[in-house]
């Protein structure tokens, strides 16, 4: 007989059980330790770190699920261990928390905006997760320090970007701080932090991610307001929930991975939360949520089992939540994009175009250069991606693929686009000994003033992140989306004659700082063919233009990968190759 298939709740309830033993290494579990209920393993244990980062005490978060909840295949429900070890990881996170309410993030004295209502969070879901465990007294003081995280919130905020992913937990800590503390104020906070969210929200229907849509965040973000929304539900929020999840499923892709390069943040991790709480009402999200988990085994997106310690927490916060919620499915769910045979989206907003046929599919965000994924619907897997080109030059690297150095119009029909982006200086920065010795001084002197900290937080992001330095050269990308193939015209163009000593297109570039890219997936390991830019170092040099064309076709049964034209010289027209593709186009 056929095996019958797992219940949704029990994947997750794998995950979760399956990487408990590693939370709880990562706390001092040690009675007569001074850091007992401390989650920094690196700082109490191999002492590699001078200051504990706070934001891993979320590790509690999890764990508390698995204490009040019974699953068959779950020891650690009720057991009094666990819930005392969580007390006293409670007691520790207090004992970090300033006089003026506020909670550091990885340096002494950051008072840090964010990481003081993750803690509120934090907080007030294990108190309410632990139940009659918890004594009085100590609920007092964890009332007690909500309430005076919470003041300090008030008179603060995160103003280095909107990042909708924080913004959302944001809303999710004080719809929870209210219902520990009977502080019904907390909730016009809520609801106001979920306007400003949905303010933001992009006609696409994505939420921001510094300033475009990152399909990764996008499910963390998903899993704080849609709990948000079910704990106090906001009049927009249904709408706006839906809209989202419709865009993050065209940025799933036949081997159930999920965004990439062409996201604003690089990332592709998959919270699966939020799609969970959704999913008896929004079919969609049930789609997506049961595509992704039937390919967990095959490392398709990265799980709090192959994840670093720094995910670790919140994502596991996640795999908890859907464990919670998870629910058998009453209907079939509907197709995603990716398994539809002529589905072409455009997304006007973010400049991302979508496309599908009975031979592939492609996702490129016009916005960032052109960063493109495309898979091989026929073997789903990875064919061709790249992430731009870049260059090398004063001793610097530049690339086409930050979001906001980009001028998109489209062609005659949705299948066709142009993009005009301006290469900007690639931020490679790292911390160095005197660099660290600088921050450390500044995190002892300056930063003991939430103002002045704040000030010089926003030019560590940006100088990180979100500033950006032009370079002198400029690349014109056309690609058609054709019914077999994919067509990219490339022509890179140089202000003037300015040295160049390494050019080339990049499979994998990240251009910014952001410590959640780059985990590996299994995809890597697949060969990806491009083309090598003999020569192009020499013209750009000479101030020349160079150019490129490619045909990523599927015709033949497999893959077949041609550069029409590699040179200093006039690439073939976007209209020649709407003549070579109109009578097959069908997408």
């Amino acid at each position: 007989m056929p095996s019958t298939p797992p219940e949704p709740r029990d994947r997750y309830w794998h995950v979760l059980i399956g990487v408990a033993p590693r939370l709880l290494s990562l706390l001092d579990r040690e009675e007569r330790s001074p850091t007992r209920g401390s989650f920094d393993r690196v700082n109490w244990a191999w002492k590699f770190r001078d200051f504990p980062l706070t934001m891993w005490q979320a590790s509690m978060m999890p764990l508390a699920t698995l204490y009040a909840h019974a699953h068959h295949a779950n020891p650690y429900a009720g057991n009094a261990r666990l819930a005392h070890w969580l007390s006293i990881a409670m007691e520790h996170t207090l004992s970090r928390q300033h006089r003026n309410g506020a909670f550091d993030s990885f340096t002494p004295y950051s008072q840090d905006h964010g990481v003081t209502l993750a803690m509120v969070l934090t907080l007030a879901t294990t108190a309410d997760l632990l139940g009659d465990a918890l004594s009085a007294t100590q609920r007092e003081r964890v009332v007690t320090g909500i309430d005076r995280a919470c003041r300090f919130a008030e008179e603060s905020d995160e103003d280095y970007a909107f990042i909708n992913n924080h913004q959302a937990a944001f809303a999710l800590a004080y719809v929870r701080a209210a219902r520990l503390t009977g502080n019904t104020g907390l909730l016009a906070r809520a609801d106001a932090v979920m306007d400003q969210i949905c303010e933001h929200q992009s006609p696409d229907g994505w939420f921001e991610e510094y300033g475009g849509p990152d399909p990764g965040y996008e499910t963390f973000g998903l899993t704080y307001l849609a709990l948000a929304n079910a704990e106090r539900p906001h009049a927009r929020l249904n709408a706006a929930l839906t809209r989202s999840v419709d865009f993050l499923s065209h940025c799933v892709h036949p081997d159930g991975s999920i965004g990439g390069n062409y996201g604003s943040r690089n990332t592709g991790q998959y919270a699966p939360g939020g799609l969970e709480v959704l999913a008896p009402r929004v079919p969609m999200a049930a789609a997506v949520a049961d595509f992704v988990a039937a390919r967990l085994e095959d490392g398709n997106v990265v799980t709090p089992l192959r994840s670093d310690d720094d995910n670790l927490p919140l994502l596991t916060f996640s795999y908890s939540v859907a464990a919670l919620h998870a629910t058998s499915r009453l209907a079939p769910a509907p197709s995603l994009p990716c398994q539809g045979d002529h589905v072409l989206r455009r997304f006007d907003d973010s400049r991302i175009v979508v496309a599908a046929t009975p031979r592939y599919f492609a996702v490129t965000n016009l916005a960032k250069g052109g960063a493109m994924r495309i898979f091989d619907r026929r073997t789903a897997t990875l064919a061709y991606e790249d992430s731009g080109y870049v260059v090398s030059s004063d001793g610097r690297e530049w690339s086409t693929q930050l979001l906001g150095e980009s001028a998109v119009t489209w062609g005659p029909t949705l299948a066709e686009g142009v993009v005009v982006a301006r290469f900007a200086a690639v931020k490679r920065e790292l911390l160095t000994p005197v660099k660290f010795l600088v921050l450390r001084i500044l995190n002892l002197t300056v930063f003991r003033s939430v103002r002045l900290g704040a000030m010089v937080r926003r030019m560590i992001i940006a100088r990180l992140i979100t500033g950006r330095e032009r370079g002198a050269w400029s690349l014109r990308r056309e690609v058609v989306f054709d019914e077999e193939q994919v067509v990219v015209h490339d022509e890179v163009v140089p202000d003037e004659a300015h040295r160049v000593t390494f050019a080339s297109l990049e499979r994998s570039l990240l251009p910014i700082h952001m410590g959640s890219a780059k985990y590996f997936h299994a995809n890597e390991l697949t060969s990806v063919s491009l083309p090598s830019l003999d020569g192009w170092s020499d013209a750009l040099s000479a101030g020349r233009p160079v150019t490129l064309s490619q045909v990523i076709s599927f015709a033949a049964g497999a893959v077949q990968h041609r550069q029409e034209h590699v040179g200093a010289s006039a690439a073939p027209s976007l209209a020649a190759s709407r003549a070579r593709g109109a009578a097959s186009r069908t997408v």
